[in-house]
């Protein structure tokens, strides 16, 4: 058998298979009409710890309805990799601008109004589908690609050390979530090799404690310019960047 819908609706059919005029086989069988993007829909952008607002308007003139029931509408994210689902869930909220919609009714537009908040904190890139279904039948699957950028440094630390002498600067952070969380902190390949941080891994303690305390260690061993080295500190959803100065 196959299926090709004329119209974006839900078909609904049952299937018999008869062995007898008393033994037969009854299979209910529903089939959603969709339509696929193929190439990618939107491409939303951001440094981290920056918001990112817009408005998107999909298309809705594929629908027979010569008026749209707006309430009829949910939709779905497809999120392709495992590891961003929790961060994307938090980062990423795409509401229907009912105001608008109550608008489009009265002009029967056949558009349908979101506004979008992308708000990362933490660098990454990904793909997406956004899946807006429709519950008496029908279903758009669009692309978009997610991308947060490196942040600007949350902190400038200055630190001061005789020649061949060891200094510390120490400060706490808190994760910015009720939780502990597991973290790395490590510097930047390009950062000068005489910073070190401790710890380097462990727990972050949750917002409304005293927090995690990190150790930085500076030990100059040449005359010179300023010696400048990037801190990264990260979990799963957060990322903190301090730019570290260290003078003789």
């Amino acid at each position: 058998r196959s299926f090709k819908p004329l119209i974006l609706t839900k078909y609904s059919a049952n299937l018999f298979i008869y062995m007898n005029k008393t033994l037969f086989w009854k299979y209910p069988i529903e089939g959603i009409t969709e339509i696929k993007s193929k190439g990618i829909d939107f491409y939303f952008k951001t440094k981290s710890k920056v918001m990112y607002e817009t408005k998107i308007y999909l298309d809705l003139s594929s629908l027979p309805e010569n008026v749209i029931d707006y309430s009829d509408f949910g939709y779905i994210l497809n999120i392709h990799e495992e590891k961003y689902k929790s961060l994307i869930n938090k980062c990423l909220s795409i509401n229907f601008d009912d105001k608008e919609i109550k608008e489009n009714n009265k002009q029967n537009e056949r558009k349908l109004p979101l506004d979008i908040k992308f708000y990362p904190l933490r660098p990454f890139k990904t793909d997406i589908e956004f899946v807006l279904r429709k519950k008496s039948g029908g279903k758009w699957i669009y692309n978009i690609i997610l991308e947060s950028t490196e942040p600007e440094p949350d902190d400038v630390l200055h630190i001061k050390a005789a020649l061949g002498k060891e200094s510390y600067v120490a400060f706490r952070l808190q994760n910015l979530f009720t939780k502990d969380a597991k973290f790395i902190a490590y510097f930047s390949h390009d950062s000068s090799s005489e910073f070190s941080v401790s710890p380097t891994e462990g727990i972050l303690e949750q917002a409304g404690k005293d927090g995690t305390q990190f150790v930085i260690c500076y030990l100059p061993i040449e005359y010179g310019k300023i010696k400048i080295g990037k801190l990264i500190i990260e979990t799963d959803e957060v990322e903190w960047i301090f730019e570290v100065r260290g003078t003789h």
